[in-house]
């Protein structure tokens, strides 16, 4: 039977009976590799979730590392590209992230001074409080509605919004 949304699967040697745990964790990493870059941390805490030996996690980690699809670097890289494009957030936040996934605090630190400088932070932070920040019409309107249900009458309202956003358009209907 095939399996369900995990990724391809190696094929067993036919014949052999069990498979060689160092070859079932190795084609258990590449399954794992081919459905998302992974940290050096993650692919070693899900290796040993499944038991392998530390020797066998280090060997596989090592080669794959050396092949080029294991680079911390890389994935610290991409992770803050993806997420600056699809869910703009700050270093710090960011920084945290990459350490709670087992990115070592160098790479954190060299790949968000090469991938976010301070103007990009500002223009990434504009970009959040523009869809997030009301605008001035809006807060005036807000205001007004408080003001009208807390019932207070028109002039008192244009008077408060006139102290508080300085020359008011009219908002009574």
């Amino acid at each position: 039977m095939a399996r369900m949304g995990r990724g391809p699967r190696a094929p067993r040697e036919s014949g052999s009976g069990r498979e060689d745990p160092a070859r079932r964790a190795e084609a258990y990493a590449l399954d794992l590799l081919a459905l998302r870059p992974r940290t050096v941390r993650e692919l070693s805490a899900r290796l040993r979730s499944k038991g392998y030996a530390e020797e066998t996690i280090a060997d596989l980690v090592s080669r794959a590392e050396r092949a080029g699809y294991l680079d911390d670097r890389k994935f610290a890289a991409a992770w803050v590209e993806e997420r600056c494009r699809s869910y703009p957030c700050g270093p710090a936040r960011l920084g945290a992230e990459l350490r709670q996934k087992g990115v070592d605090d160098q790479i954190v630190s060299a790949v968000l001074a090469e991938n976010l400088p301070p103007e990009r932070e500002v223009a990434l932070a504009m970009q959040v409080a523009s869809k997030r920040a009301p605008s001035a019409a809006a807060a005036k309107k807000k205001l007004w509605d408080l003001l009208r249900r807390r019932g207070f009458g028109g002039r008192a309202c244009e008077e408060v919004l006139r102290a508080v956003y300085g020359p008011v358009d009219e908002l009574e209907a």
